[in-house]
């Protein structure tokens, strides 16, 4: 008999209540990210045969490694200067900080690059989340990559 009135108390309408959150606030959590890892990686430069827009191009090979491509360096890098990226992995969130070193000699030359290209081998077969950023001139790209072989992702800069 006073277990009957206990269940129709309001004192036990809130403890369920309360548990009832509890238990839905623990299922909801997000999971651990764990460390960030950071992977160093020099680019090789070229020089295109036209000025191209500046993006970024996403290239997944068979080996699970992905290409990257920064796409309109025009008048950015000389021939002496270099391009370098560092990537920071925590989970599946990939923050890419790019670095230009602009060199010494004439940036506007014929001669002077304008694509980078990089080959990196941090990613496993599986979803990233991708922010790319310059942080001397503020451009940023932002986009998922489904790391499987022929995977194909090309997306510009933003201000």
């Amino acid at each position: 008999m006073i277990i009957c009135e206990f269940i129709g108390s309001v004192e036990f309408y809130v403890i369920c209540a309360l548990v009832a959150a509890a238990v839905l606030g623990l299922c909801v959590k997000p999971a651990q990210k764990g460390e960030v890892r950071t992977f160093l990686y020099p680019g090789i430069l070229e020089t295109e045969s036209e000025p191209t827009d500046e993006e970024i191009e996403l290239t997944c090979l068979d080996d699970g490694s992905v290409k990257i491509c920064r796409h309109g360096l025009n008048g950015k890098i000389a021939t002496d200067g270099a391009y370098s990226i560092a990537v920071k992995l925590s989970g599946f969130d990939v923050e890419i900080i790019e670095r230009i070193t602009r060199g010494h000699g004439d940036s506007m030359s014929p001669s002077a690059p304008t694509k980078a290209t990089v080959t990196t081998d941090f990613a496993g077969q599986d979803y990233y989340h991708f922010r790319y950023k310059n942080e001397e001139t503020g451009q940023l790209a932002v986009f998922t990559l489904h790391n499987r072989p022929g995977i194909h992702v090309i997306k510009k800069f933003t201000h």
